[in-house]
């Protein structure tokens, strides 16, 4: 077994982290604030990524060794 396996965000607690900022995002557009707006909606996009990209990479990782 594997010990130093490391804890992967699952696919749905990412999803749903990743929905909140973009909803956060929308209020804050909504508010006039478009800056923050825009911080919010990359950071939701990018935490809704991030199961996707831990898989492609272990994958990509698994290839080279």
């Amino acid at each position: 077994m594997n010990t130093q396996k490391r804890r992967q965000l699952s696919w749905r607690a990412a999803l749903g982290i990743g929905v909140l900022y973009i909803l956060v995002g929308l209020f804050f557009l909504s508010n006039g604030t478009t800056t923050a707006a825009v911080i919010f909606v990359i950071l939701g996009v990018i935490t809704a990524l991030v199961p996707w990209v831990q898989k492609w990479w272990t994958a990509r990782s698994a290839v080279k060794h």
